[in-house]
Formats: structure tokens, sequence, C-alpha cells
């Protein structure tokens, strides 16, 4: 799957896996979490790059997107931050397209 950028999302939560740390601390705790996510049945249409993970999940009647990335400035490329956002997603009214 490609990444896809959508429509008619509303945040549900971000949470801030990591402050900025060391590079290899953050991208240990991104692949953590990943590992996580893949794990579950409930996880379907996955999108994995170095960097980002984007995935539709289902919990009862809901939909979510669960985008984790990793962040780094170019200016600190040696150091990052890990930060894990769902979305509310209606696949009725949402529509989606690869970036």
């Amino acid at each position: 799957m490609k990444p896809k950028k959508f429509k008619n999302l509303t945040l549900c939560d971000s949470y801030p896996h990591s402050p900025v740390t060391s590079i290899k601390s953050a991208k240990h705790i991104y692949r953590k979490i990943v590992q996580v996510y893949d794990s579950r049945e409930d996880v379907h249409e996955c999108y994995k790059s170095n960097h980002m993970y984007q995935a539709i999940q289902h919990i009862g009647e809901e939909t979510l997107l669960i985008v984790v990335h990793l962040d780094s400035k170019w200016w600190t490329l040696w150091k990052g931050s890990v930060t894990e956002d769902v979305y509310y997603y209606n696949e009725e009214s949402g529509s989606a397209s690869s970036i």
C-alpha cells in the first residue's frame, strides 16, 4: 500500500511517545510501536517506511486512521522524536488518494 492523503479526518488523540532524544533511541521506539500494530488482527491497509507508519484500525463500529511518525529536524539530524496520531475516519464521507 502506498501512503495516502485522507480528507474528512477528525483528530482523536496525539501521543508524543518520546521527547527529542537520540535518533537511535527514537528509531527503536518507532520500530517497537510498529511491531505492536503489525501484530494486531484489527489493523489493515498498512503502509510502512523508515519514518512513517499508516494503517486503518477497526474497533467496533469505529474506523480509525493510525499514523506513527519519526521526526527529525535538518539542523539536528542526530536527534528525533516519535509521535502517534489517531484520527476518526468516516469511510462513507471520507476519501483517500495516494501521495
